[in-house]
């Protein structure tokens, strides 16, 4: 969960920013998911290493003001990609708000991440709905711990282990 994205996005960055320094210029956008600003249950170590992402970029933000390089960071909902199959469990614990929302695609991301190099955004956010839920988040963090639980159930074998019959 830590080796991708968080490592390497921070070996990457230790490998090529200092020549982005050198020139004066460049754009680091570091991508993650809405775990970086939201919490819910059953993916505890998901949610830390997307933390790590948000927190690393914060940072580099902070750090890089006024070098000429900048860092961006891409905050995206559910995604069509192979890391659905790889990891099973993963899309049946995501919170029921995420099956409203549309599930992009490779190429959006894709596009979104362009336009917002473009005009040099420090975050990017997709779909429009999650800069909402921060929002609401940072201001009722209690209701909106309690939409993301909804239909949330902890895996039976958890139950059985820690509550025998």
């Amino acid at each position: 969960m830590m080796a991708v994205p968080y490592i390497a996005a921070f070996d990457l960055t230790r490998a090529f920013l200092p020549h982005m320094l050198e020139r004066g210029s460049g754009k680091i956008v570091n991508v993650t998911s809405v775990a970086s600003f939201l919490i819910w249950p059953g993916a505890a170590a998901y949610t830390a290493a997307r933390w790590a992402m948000a927190g690393f970029t914060k940072a580099l933000q902070a750090e890089l003001r006024g070098s000429g390089v900048t860092a961006a960071l891409a905050v995206f909902g559910k995604v069509r990609s192979p890391y659905w199959t790889h990891n099973p469990g993963s899309e049946e614990r995501l919170p029921l708000v995420d099956r409203m929302l549309p599930t992009l695609t490779p190429e959006q991301t894709a596009n979104f991440i362009v336009r917002g190099i473009e005009r040099d955004a420090r975050n990017i956010i997709r779909p429009m709905i999650f800069r909402v839920l921060f929002l609401l988040n940072t201001l009722f963090p209690g209701t909106t711990a309690m939409l993301l639980r909804l239909g949330w159930k902890r895996p039976q074998e958890i139950v059985r282990k820690h509550h025998p019959a």
